[in-house]
């Protein structure tokens, strides 16, 4: 009997002491000012507590306590926190829109220039009989606005000399014109280290373009494509005035002294000297041997089980020309 009396006693007594813990515990932790936190099923204070940032769902979702306190109790204890947001990654780069390619042919002008030809790299190719010339940095967005495709940079040859474009005012050393005028023309102008300039127009449709030169008799004539090389010649022409052209991205070479007397006894044609640009370099053609004279380049006669004419030549930059010619079908 007594001993219940003293049970229900004891009840009574230990319910609002739980429920006080509780009321503790939750209004020490939630203030954010919290010296210690009160374990409400012991009444101890407790030194780690579960991570209780935003997501936590108890006992199994994150793998880590954080100590709130340092192991002293009444040290003060911070508020919570979430782990730290990593940044987004970067956007991709926007996408790289097409270059812009045009094939002009140019009325005549004074450095025999016959066509501007944009293979939509971002250079510009100017070529004649005796040039050869490349321009850098086209841009065409001008063209879109009434205003001029320009280009800012250039070398190669004009009129056979190796030089270098010059910039006007604004930088541009070639300007082309929209057309949008009462005359509809588009004005070609650039100007040259050598002091050659280039002042023509675009030719229209149905406008006759300019003849080439008559090729002497004796001459030795040929426009020859070429396989893929070390120089990135892609072709080697004769004009049949005595000189070779090679051609090709970042390369432009005049050969002279050309001599094709040696086709007649399966012998290659020949010339005797050469410069330019080869892969953007200024080079002079080098010795590959010597027949009463220099040989600085070889063309083949192809007279052979295969057929091929073979194309070498060598330049003072260490750069080698070995290649042969793409045959017709």
């Amino acid at each position: 009997m007594y001993m219940r009396l003293i049970l229900t006693t004891l009840a009574f007594v230990a319910i609002p002491t739980i429920a006080a813990a509780q009321d503790r515990c939750s209004a020490n932790f939630l203030s954010g000012n919290a010296k210690y936190v009160i374990d409400a099923a012991s009444g101890n204070p407790m030194v780690m507590l579960p991570y209780a940032a935003t997501g936590y769902a108890g006992n199994g979702y994150t793998n880590y306590t954080v100590d709130l306190g340092g192991g002293t109790y009444g040290g003060g204890y911070g508020k919570p926190v979430d782990p730290p947001v990593m940044p987004p990654p970067p956007p991709p780069p926007p996408p790289v829109e097409p270059g812009f390619t045009d094939d002009l042919a140019l009325a005549p002008n004074d450095i025999g220039a016959t066509r501007l030809i944009f293979p939509g790299d971002g250079t510009g190719q100017l070529t004649g009989p005796n040039t050869n010339f490349t321009f850098t940095g086209v841009d065409p967005t001008g063209l879109f606005v009434d205003g001029d495709l320009i280009a800012r940079g250039g070398s190669g040859l004009i009129a056979r000399s190796p030089t270098t474009a010059v910039p006007d005012a604004s930088g541009a050393v070639l300007r082309v014109g929209s057309g949008f005028n009462p005359a509809g023309t588009r004005a070609v102008r650039a100007t040259f280290a050598n002091g050659a300039i280039l002042d023509t127009t675009v030719l229209r449709p149905g406008q006759p373009e300019p003849s080439m030169p008559p090729t002497p008799p004796s001459g030795f004539s040929g426009d020859l494509m070429l396989e893929p090389n070390a120089v990135n010649a892609t072709r080697l022409s004769f004009p049949g005035d005595g000189t070779a052209i090679l051609i090709g991205t970042g390369t432009s070479v005049i050969f002279a002294g050309v001599d094709a007397s040696g086709l007649a006894r399966d012998a290659p044609v020949i010339a005797r000297s050469g410069s330019g640009t080869v892969n953007g370099l200024a080079a002079l053609a080098v010795p590959l041997f010597d027949d009463n004279g220099p040989v600085v380049l070889t063309l083949s006669a192809g007279f052979n089980p295969t057929g091929t004419q073979a194309v070498n030549a060598r330049f003072s930059t260490g750069a080698e020309l070995q290649t042969n010619v793409i045959r017709q079908n």
